[in-house]
C-alpha cells in the first residue's frame, strides 16, 4: 500500500505529509479497536506551574484548561467517534484552490483513525473509507470533477467512476485528524499556544536539544461555561456530568497545511460501528492490490516518436515511447494504463484504419507503442502518411495481498497497546512546535508516557514517535554528530532510556534534515542499537 505522511494533499502534480511514514515515507497504518481490543488512554496529572490570581492561587483560565483536560481525555480515551456536521477547509501551500465544504453524517472514526461513512461535495455524495493514513473514496466522475476541477482532459475519469480510488494528491480533506487520540490534543489548545510566553526549561527529555521543552508562563485564550469551553477559536461543548463531548464547532490548522472550519455534532461509537467498520477494511482489502490514484501524474511528454519504423505499400510502422516517469518524486509500486487511438491521414484524407492499443507502463520506466497505418497499396509513391494519436491515462498504485494483509493485522495489534497521555511543557514556537506536530498530529505540550519516559508521540501501527526539528544538522560533522557537542551525549541517553522504557516497542526517529538522520543512525549503531528497537526516517519539514 501506500505509504504517504498524513494530512491532506492539495490537488495537482505535485503532492503529500508523516505520521510518518507523511508525505505518504509515512508511519506504518493505525488500526482499530473492537470488541474486548480496547485502547486504554489515561490522563496524567503531572506538576504544571500555572498563573496565579490576586489571591495566590490559579486564574480562571487555567481552572478552565485544567477542566477541558478532563473532557478532552476522557474524548481520547474513547474507542471512537461519530460525527455529522460539515468541515469547510483549505490548503496553506495553494491559495489559489478554492475552499470546499465537506458534509458528513454518522461518519465513524476509530480512535487511531481508521474511517468510514458517507460524505457529500457541493451535493455530489460519495463513499470514504481510510485505512490508517491511507485515504480512499467512491464517486462518481461528477464528484471527482467537483473536487478537481482543472483536472487534465487525458485523465480517464470514467473507468474510475464509482471504483474505489486512492484519493491522496486529489484534494480530498483526510479526516482521520478526526480521530479522538488525535482531535484531543487540538481540542485542548486551540490557537492558543502561539500566543503563550515561555519560562524555564525542562530538565528532561531534552534539555539542551533543539526539541527542549518549557513551562509557559502565561494563560491561554481560554473561557468555560457551564457545559462548554473555548479555547482560542475552539468550543467543546460536552455533559456536565459525565464530560462526553457533544458538539464542536471552530476553526484551525492541520499540521501546518490545512486550513478549517468544523461544525459537528459528537456521539460515541458502538461496539457495532467498530465491528462493521473492521469487517469493512477486509473486505474491500482485495481491491486495493491495484487501485486507481486519480492524484498522480505522468512527466511530460508522455508519447515520443521513435525513429526506424517501416514503410511499404501495405503498413507503415509508427513506434512512439510511452512515458512512466512520475511528476512526484514520492516511492511508489504501480504503473500507467494508456489507451491510445491512432488515426492517420494522406493529403488530407483518412487512410490506413484506425489503431486501438492499451499500453501498460510500470512507473518511472518507459514503455513503448507501435500503431500501424495498413493496406496503403493504392497511395502513390512518396506519399506522406501523417498519425494522430490521442490517448487517454490512469495511474494505478499496487501492493501485494500480503502486504494488506500484514497492515491489517499489525493495526490489530496496536490497539492493546495501553496509552498514558500527559501535560507538559511547549518546545519553541516555529520550527519545534511545527514540526512536532507535523510528525506526531499532537500539539508539543502533550505526550505520550511509557516506562517513565515521555515521548512525543504514539504512531499509528503502534509505534513511539520522538520529532526530530531542524537544528542539529549544525552538529553533524562527516556524517556523525560532533563529539564535543553536548548534545550527542544526551542523544545517546535518551536512546538507551527510550529502548528501555519501549520494552520491545518500536521508536521511531522522525528527523527533518537528513544529514542529521545519517548522523543519528551512525549514533546508534556506535551505541549498539538495533533499527528493530530505533528507526530513523527523515521526513523534510513542511
Amino acid at each position: 500500500m501506500t505509504n504517504f505522511p498524513p494530512g491532506p494533499v492539495p490537488a495537482g502534480p505535485a503532492p503529500f505529509t508523516p505520521v510518518s511514514a507523511t508525505k505518504k515515507s509515512k508511519l506504518p497504518l493505525i488500526t482499530l479497536v473492537i470488541g474486548a481490543l480496547l485502547l486504554v488512554v489515561a490522563l496524567v496529572f503531572s506538576f504544571y506551574p500555572f498563573a496565579r490570581s490576586a489571591d495566590g492561587g490559579p486564574t480562571s483560565a487555567f481552572r478552565a484548561q485544567q477542566e477541558l483536560d478532563k473532557v478532552v481525555f476522557g474524548f481520547a480515551q474513547s474507542t471512537g467517534a461519530k460525527y455529522t456536521g460539515s468541515i469547510t477547509y483549505s490548503f496553506v501551500n495553494s491559495p489559489n484552490t478554492p475552499e470546499r465544504t465537506i458534509n458528513f453524517k454518522n461518519l465513524v472514526v476509530a480512535s487511531n483513525n481508521n474511517a468510514e461513512g458517507g460524505l457529500s461535495i457541493d451535493g455530489v455524495e460519495a463513499q470514504y473509507r481510510q485505512l490508517g493514513n491511507d485515504v480512499y473514496a467512491n464517486g462518481s466522475k461528477t464528484f471527482w470533477t467537483k473536487l478537481m476541477p482543472s483536472v487534465p482532459e487525458t485523465l480517464d475519469l470514467d473507468s474510475a467512476a464509482s471504483k474505489w480510488v486512492a484519493a491522496d494528491s486529489t484534494g480530498l480533506l483526510w479526516l482521520g485528524f478526526l480521530a479522538p487520540r488525535r482531535f484531543a490534543g487540538r481540542l485542548a489548545i486551540g490557537d492558543t499556544s502561539k500566543n503563550i510566553a515561555l519560562g524555564q526549561e525542562l530538565e528532561s527529555p531534552n534539555k539542551g536539544l533543539p526539541d527542549a521543552r518549557f513551562w509557559p508562563t502565561s494563560d491561554p485564550t481560554i473561557k468555560k461555561t457551564d457545559n462548554s469551553i473555548t479555547a482560542g477559536t475552539m468550543t467543546t461543548t460536552f455533559d456536565p456530568e459525565t464530560k462526553a463531548i457533544t458538539h464542536i464547532k471552530g476553526s484551525g490548522v492541520s499540521q501546518g497545511t490545512t486550513k478549517y472550519k468544523i461544525d459537528a455534532s459528537v456521539a460515541p461509537v458502538t461496539e457495532n460501528d467498530l465491528s462493521k467498520l473492521f469487517a469493512n477494511e477486509r473486505s474491500f482489502a482485495p481491491e486495493l492490490t491495484a487501485v486507481p490514484a486519480l492524484g498522480l501524474r505522468p512527466q511530460t511528454p508522455m508519447f515520443k516518436k521513435v525513429d526506424g519504423g517501416q514503410c511499404t505499400p501495405a503498413r507503415c510502422e509508427f513506434i512512439y515511447d510511452v512515458q512512466g516517469k512520475l511528476t512526484t518524486t514520492r516511492s511508489l509500486t504501480g504503473y500507467f494504463n494508456y489507451g491510445v487511438t491512432g488515426t492517420f491521414t494522406a493529403n488530407n484524407a483518412p487512410v490506413g484504419g484506425t489503431c486501438n492499443k492499451v499500453v501498460r507502463v510500470n512507473f518511472n520506466t518507459t514503455g513503448r507503442v507501435q500503431c500501424d497505418a495498413v493496406n496503403l497499396g493504392n497511395l502513390p509513391n512518396g506519399t506522406s502518411i501523417r498519425p494522430k494519436f490521442e490517448s487517454k491515462y490512469l495511474p494505478f498504485i499496487t501492493s501485494s495481498a500480503a502486504d494488506i494483509s500484514r497492515i491489517i493485522d499489525n493495526n490489530e495489534k496496536s490497539v492493546k497497546k495501553e496509552l498514558k497521555f500527559a501535560r507538559t511543557g511547549s518546545k519553541r514556537s516555529g520550527g519545534p512546535t511545527t514540526y512536532n506536530s507535523q510528525v506526531t498530529d499532537m500539539p508539543s505540550a502533550y505526550v505520550v508516557e511509557q516506562g517513565g519516559y515521555q515521548f512525543d508521540g504514539f504512531g499509528p501501527s503502534g509505534s513511539f514517535l520522538v520529532s526530530f526539528s531542524p537544528g542539529y544538522d549544525q552538529h553533524v560533522n562527516g556524517g556523525v554528530f560532533d563529539p564535543s557537542w553536548a548534545g550527542t551525549t544526551k542523544l545517546r541517553e535518551q536512546a538507551a532510556q527510550q529502548v528501555k522504557a519501549a520494552a520491545g516497542t518500536e521508536v521511531v526517529w522522525v528527523m527533518a534534515e537528513q544529514n542529521a538522520a545519517v548522523a543519528a543512525r551512525a549514533l546508534l549503531a556506535s551505541a549498539g542499537i538495533t533499527s528493530s528497537q530505533i528507526v530513523v526516517i527523515n521526513i523534510a519539514a513542511d
